[in-house]
């Protein structure tokens, strides 16, 4: 088990002389809270000038809660901060809680729910709230190419709609459009807009623990008790690439209707989940030109698909510019393609042509030919 969960910090009458001096207090940034003072930087609660037996874990618990007083904290959240570097049961958590109301003569300052988590409930003075995270969505390193008009369509949508299905073939940009999406919507959200991976999952259990990772929600076991710890959170869930857990997605979506009524979720997937109230977008994919439309540089980086294509060379190739001579050879690579049987419509593919160009074109400068 933990450390004495009573046993005072070492160091605690050192903070003594602080505990009587206003100016000292002041500047050790403490918090008061009715006959209690917390002392951050001294790792003390005192009450009357006397210090409170407090062990290091209570304390540090303490020292969260007060980060955002009058939130609820989840208890997966308060292990995580707490004990950052070890697997924790949540009973430890309840030992340090319950030893945290004793010595702060009971329940009235933390507060409880057992599908939310713990709530400092006591007005605090001198609380700096830490803002918690709002989302978790993945930084943008390029810009959105060629979805704008699509993508305003969406955000209006998405307004009046629970689930909405981005569908479409592999690698159209179902995943980018999605991330762009929940950027733009991230203000409407009370408590923000989480991003769950599930691409790489293929059993419902994995995805209820990574939904739960991803929303700092206690781990369970199915999606009801999921869903009992979101019943009260005004948020946006993106589901990504749900392709092999349609069946899990569908039942999860359905729960969070019952259970939680403002909770949002946007899925991508190459098929629609097929699930009551859901507003399918298939995702087109950007209009590769055709050789005989290809007069100039300047007339093929009109078109979406070139402008995506050299914004990805150029970030392997730094100042790399499309040339005359590269549309050349793109116009007799993208002939001699149509004499295969390829699917040379699917996305993926369909940049082959102008991909070998510029590999030529590079390979013909290399060699000055």
């Amino acid at each position: 088990m933990e450390e004495d969960a009573q046993t005072p910090k070492a160091g605690c009458f050192s903070a003594m002389t602080a505990m009587n001096n206003p100016q000292a207090i002041d500047a050790d940034g403490t918090v008061r809270f009715g006959a209690y003072v917390f002392h951050r930087q001294q790792r003390l609660v005192s009450k009357s000038g006397l210090p409170v037996p407090l062990g290091g874990r209570a304390l540090d618990i303490l020292a969260v809660l007060l980060q955002a007083p009058g939130q609820y904290i989840s208890k997966a959240t308060l292990i995580e901060r707490v004990w950052p570097n070890s697997v924790v049961e949540e009973n430890n958590l309840r030992v340090h809680i319950a030893a945290l109301r004793r010595a702060l003569d009971g329940q009235r300052f933390i507060l409880n729910d057992p599908h939310r988590g713990y709530c400092f409930a006591a007005p605090a003075q001198g609380a700096v709230q830490v803002a918690l995270p709002r989302h978790n969505l993945a930084a943008r390193l390029n810009p959105v190419i060629g979805r704008d008009e699509l993508l305003g369509v969406l955000v209006r949508r998405l307004s009046g709609q629970r689930l909405m299905t981005l569908t479409g073939c592999a690698g159209v940009g179902k995943s980018t459009l999605a991330l762009a999406l929940a950027e733009r919507v991230l203000p409407r959200y009370r408590d923000g807009v989480w991003w769950v991976d599930l691409a790489t999952l293929a059993a419902p259990v994995g995805m209820l623990r990574h939904l739960a990772a991803a929303l700092h929600l206690t781990p369970c076991a199915n999606a009801t008790e999921l869903s009992r710890q979101l019943a009260t959170r005004q948020l946006l869930l993106v589901l990504d690439g749900a392709d092999l857990l349609l069946g899990a997605c569908r039942h999860l979506v359905r729960v969070l209707g019952e259970t939680a009524p403002q909770v949002s979720v946007l899925v991508s997937s190459r098929e629609a989940l097929q699930a009551p109230g859901e507003w399918v977008q298939r995702v087109p994919r950007l209009g590769v030109p055709a050789p005989s439309a290809l007069g100039s540089v300047e007339q093929a980086m009109t078109y979406p698909a070139v402008q995506l294509f050299i914004a990805r060379v150029r970030a392997g190739q730094q100042g790399f510019m499309l040339r005359p001579r590269t549309l050349r050879r793109y116009a007799i690579f993208a002939g001699a393609s149509m004499a295969f049987p390829w699917p040379w419509n699917s996305p993926p593919l369909k940049w082959m042509p102008l991909a070998c160009a510029v590999c030529s074109s590079n390979c013909a400068t290399a060699c000055r030919c």
